[in-house]
Formats: structure tokens, C-alpha cells, sequence
């Protein structure tokens, strides 16, 4: 039976949980944040790929996961680009989440101001795919 490592800088809900067993099939759900501690988190910006950061993570990933399990990968997008593509070549089944979204826009009572609320709404999983001519 396959698991779920959450490689994410969130938490997920209840409902993303339930959908996890019924959609992708899982038994179980791992936090890799014990073993990643904030590195995830906090991959270094600039111009140059953190490698270093990344290739700690893949050690990680390596040690606690198998061939057929799910990762779900979301986060800095260069380092999230190449961990999926690890997952490929290792027989790791990359996924995100997708999620809605609800813009609410309220003109403040005489105030020359828009208040704005941004709220999300993680629906699914869905797998990450490999690009095929």
C-alpha cells in the first residue's frame, strides 16, 4: 500500500486528507518536516540553484520513501521543478493540490478604499506529468 510525504509548507485540512485515501488510494500520510526540518521552506533566492539545500532533501526523500509512493511537491518552483523530476526517475509519484479561489472586493464605507479578502479552497489532487512527443 502506498503513502502520501508531504513535502509542502502547509498543513492540509481534513478534507484533503479524506480525499488523499479515496482519490490517490493511500494508507498512510507522512510529514517529512521531522527530517526536513525548515530547509524546504527556506531554499535560499538569488541566481544560483541551491543545490546544496536540494540535494539534502533528495538524501531525505531517499531514505524515507519508495518506489510507488506519492510525494506531494509544492513550494519554490525551481526546486520543486527538479524533485519531480527525481520522483520520474526513481518511481515516485509526484501530485500537487489544486485549489479554488474567491476574490472578495468590499468599497470601505467613506473611505476612497477597497478592502480586499483572498480566500482558498484546496479541492483535489492532482499528478504531476511528464512532457511526451
Amino acid at each position: 500500500m502506498a503513502t502520501l510525504y508531504l513535502l509542502f509548507n502547509h498543513q492540509l485540512t481534513e478534507a484533503q486528507k479524506e480525499n488523499a485515501h479515496k482519490v490517490l488510494g493511500v494508507v498512510d500520510i507522512v510529514d517529512l518536516k521531522p527530517w526536513t526540518g525548515d530547509l524546504w521552506s527556506a531554499i535560499p533566492t538569488g541566481e544560483v540553484f541551491p543545490q546544496k539545500e536540494v540535494d539534502q532533501i533528495i538524501q531525505t526523500l531517499t531514505e524515507k520513501t519508495h518506489p510507488g509512493d506519492f510525494l506531494l511537491v509544492l513550494g519554490e518552483w525551481g526546486a520543486v521543478y527538479y524533485i519531480v523530476d527525481w520522483c520520474f526517475h526513481t518511481g515516485r509519484i509526484p501530485c500537487h493540490t489544486t485549489t479554488s479561489r474567491k476574490v472578495l472586493e468590499e468599497v470601505a464605507t467613506g473611505k476612497n478604499e477597497i478592502d480586499v479578502t483572498r480566500k482558498i479552497f484546496p479541492d483535489s489532487f492532482r499528478l504531476y506529468r511528464q512532457f511526451s512527443s
